[in-house]
């Protein structure tokens, strides 16, 4: 369960009358129970302790103080106790019914919140001291600050107090800009007191920090905390896009002049950690510092690898609470990872290669430090040609199945070389684990792309780039790929221009810039197409979503998934994003209405908010790609249930071709990508659609797949390239590797 359902447990289990508590990474001071059970004599029925922030590095102290109330800024009238230092009798914490649970963050101020609300008073008892390691930078303390500011959204908590922080922080610093440009002095007077303001507010911390950078440090980490958890309390109250499309219209014209961490704030890229880790180290002094400065996939010790383990001995520069950088100079692979790689002798013979592979296909390995190392892959690239790929988010987000993800797996599978260069990392809530195994696939962030490195790897015969994510940051990319005889390919799948879809991020001039350094442009529907003609004034080449063959095959025996609800009446499924304003709640919830009978599936990622829905739909969470085709085998009917929109006229849904290919027949609002092809039945009403569906004959899986699968797809860019399309080869294996997290306790390799 989550932090409330595990502390319930333990607060049922516990046989005493008075509860104390604390949180984990807090370490309780000499004498802490004594100061907070001694209220309890006196008949307190709750008692708030209090924390100081202990954090290794200056910064990491003054984000500690900065979301903390510090002593002198308590006031008991409103002050609610964290989860890290408080004290209750069982008998107050029946009556609200325990810590609120069903969410992950915020619970122990929604806690507070219901207690005041019951009548009680927290005693304070200031010298019941946890020490509490704050986040190891600014950057991650804006992470959290914004998960707290989320929970207090989605549990509409202190509203009015964000209201007033919004006001403060957000829309203050725009008017002082706005008057700056037409009354200075005005713009001036408004900045001045925007700036004192922020002192008066922090004029208690900076005690608590030390060293003169602490004159910047707090007042810089106090805004960036305000923003971000404000940023949070919208998203989790329901405002976030709209928030975002009004403060990317707004930020567009000056986003060149603020910082990049100012405007990421806006996408709060979360930074999974996908790998397991043994690290062996000289002695125990190593261990310790190994144990505070890494993450939590970590495990460390002295003892050696153990026979039959992957090693790889590295370079590391140790950076707070990131991962490792490692250089390797030598890799042990795993037998199994050996005969993957058996017919590719440039990749064994390369140490950085190898473990490249490694990391890429989840095995568990054995970090072991060591002086010197390598930098960049020198494994020469060879097949039937090279792609590279430049996607938003990595292959194995959203269950592996986005376009380009689907792209670069039929190229690899037909011999060409694919690197897959994602900007962002996955924004699912859950990582499934999933691995991309073959040896003509190599995957990486951005940041760790060396255009260089890789031409000097000389790549052979045809030569494409594929821009699919239109982001300013691969210009350098794309340039140095384009002026070393790459084929560039501007593949358009989205309405950028929307600020929900494009945000902060966007940028038209770049977007001008790349269509002039194409030699294709490619679009993923009608719309589009028509878009990037007017823009560009050239051809336009529509190639719409398409269905891996190897995956939803209609002929092959599948095993009833064990999560289907129960019933004979028909099946109805939706599989793909629950996000967006695009997805219409509404009519789906009138399609379970008009078909009691009926199980309506949806399989996605889950939202933060959903709304009340029928007793018949299930929500059946995040599955991964070659999942969906066993559930499809007992659907009668595939639902496309989207706001008819400008938006959604310019996505080509993925999703419809995959339920052609299984033999399902799809209902359907009338989009314009779906005009025309066979077995999707469109209506305005979406009832109207099911009903007609499910009364019209299955259609033809095999035909379904000849004409939309994805080799198909890639055959028609690759005729406009004048290449011709390789036969297929070894296809790409998907394996399973979920990434584990160690309690404290479990890290030491013992």
């Amino acid at each position: 369960g989550g932090i409330s359902e595990n502390r319930n447990a333990a607060i049922r289990a516990a046989v005493g009358e008075v509860i104390a508590c604390t949180d984990a990474g807090c370490l309780p001071e000499p004498g802490w129970l004594e100061a907070l059970a001694k209220p309890f004599e006196s008949g307190a029925d709750w008692v708030a302790g209090f924390y100081r922030p202990e954090g290794k590095t200056t910064a990491s102290t003054a984000a500690g103080v900065v979301m903390m109330t510090v002593l002198e800024e308590v006031d008991m009238d409103h002050f609610l106790p964290g989860g890290s230092s408080q004290a209750f009798t069982k008998a107050a914490w029946e009556t609200v019914g325990g810590f609120p649970e069903g969410i992950n963050a915020g619970e122990d101020t929604l806690y507070g919140e219901q207690l005041r609300a019951a009548g009680y008073r927290p005693d304070f008892a200031p010298d019941a001291l946890v020490a509490w390691h704050p986040p190891s930078s600014l950057e991650e303390m804006a992470d959290k600050a914004r998960l707290w500011g989320e929970a207090d959204g989605i549990n509409r908590v202190r509203t009015g107090a964000y209201l007033r922080v919004i006001a403060a922080y957000w829309i203050l610093p725009l008017v002082a800009l706005v008057a700056a440009f037409f009354v200075p002095f005005l713009g001036l007077a408004i900045l001045a007191a925007f700036v004192a303001m922020i002192i008066f507010r922090t004029r208690f911390k900076y005690r608590w920090v030390p060293g003169w950078s602490r004159w910047f440090l707090v007042p810089i980490a106090h805004v960036r905390q305000q923003l971000s958890q404000s940023l949070g309390f919208l998203e989790g109250f329901g405002l976030g896009n709209l928030f975002k499309k009004v403060a990317g219209r707004v930020l567009r014209p000056v986003r060149r002049l603020l910082p990049e961490s100012w405007m990421q704030s806006l996408a709060a890229e979360p930074r999974p950690l996908r790998h397991n880790v043994d690290v062996r180290l000289e002695n125990e002094t190593l261990v310790a510092r190994w144990l505070e400065d890494t993450p939590a996939t970590y495990r460390v010790g002295t003892r050696g690898p153990k026979p039959g383990d992957a090693v790889v001995q590295a370079t590391v520069e140790l950076r707070p609470g990131l991962e490792p950088a490692a250089s390797p100079v030598a890799v042990s692979l795993p037998e199994a990872l050996l005969q993957d790689l058996a017919d590719e002798p440039q990749i064994l013979e390369d140490p950085v290669a190898s473990y490249a592979a490694l990391r890429q296909s989840g095995h568990r390995y054995s970090l072991v430090p060591s002086p010197g190392g390598l930098t960049s892959r020198k494994d020469p690239i060879v097949g039937a040609g090279s792609l590279v790929v430049l996607a938003a988010v990595p292959i194995h987000d959203v269950g592996g199945g986005s376009r380009g993800a689907q792209i670069a797996q039929e190229a690899a599978s037909r011999n060409m070389h694919v690197t897959y260069v994602s900007r962002f990392d996955a924004a699912e809530s859950v990582d499934l684990g999933l691995r991309f195994i073959h040896p003509r696939l190599e995957e990486t962030g951005i940041g760790e792309f060396d255009a260089g490195s890789f031409l000097a790897r000389d790549p052979q015969g045809p030569r494409i780039a594929l821009v699919e994510f239109p982001h300013r940051d691969f210009k350098p990319i794309v340039e140095e790929l384009w002026s070393n005889g790459f084929r560039v390919v501007y593949d358009l799948i989205d309405d950028w221009d929307d600020a929900t879809l494009g945000g902060w991020w966007y940028d038209h001039e770049f977007v001008e810039w790349l269509v002039a350094h194409t030699h294709v442009l490619t679009a993923s529907a009608p719309s589009l197409v028509r878009s990037l003609r007017e823009k560009s004034g050239r051809d336009v080449i529509e190639i719409p979503n398409g269905v891996n063959a190897r995956i939803f095959d209609v002929d092959a025996k599948r095993a009833v998934p064990r999560d289907l609800p129960p019933g004979n009446g028909p099946l109805i499924e939706y599989h793909g994003s629950l996000y967006g304003n695009w997805f219409d709640w509404p009519a789906v919830s009138g399609v379970a209405r008009a078909f009691p009978d009926a199980r309506i599936v949806l399989i996605g990622d889950r939202p933060r908010r959903i709304p009340e829905l029928p007793r018949n739909v299930h929500l059946l969470g995040l599955k991964p790609q070659g999942a969906l085709p066993s559930y499809l085998a007992q659907t009668d009917v595939g639902l496309i249930p989207f706001v008819v929109s400008k938006t959604t006229h310019a996505v080509s849904p993925l999703k419809a071709f995959e339920y052609l290919a299984m033999g399902v027949p799809v209902a359907a609002p009338p989009l314009e990508p779906l005009e025309g092809l066979d077995s999707v039945h469109t209506n305005t009403d979406l009832v109207e659609a099911v009903r007609r569906a499910m009364a019209a004959p299955r259609p033809d899986g095999h035909v379904a797949l000849a004409r939309h699968g994805w080799g198909e797809r890639l055959g028609r860019l690759l005729t406009e390239l004048d290449v011709e399309l390789p036969p297929p080869g070894r296809p790409v294996r998907v394996e399973v590797h979920p990434i584990l997290h160690y309690a404290r306790e479990d890290r030491i390799i013992k």
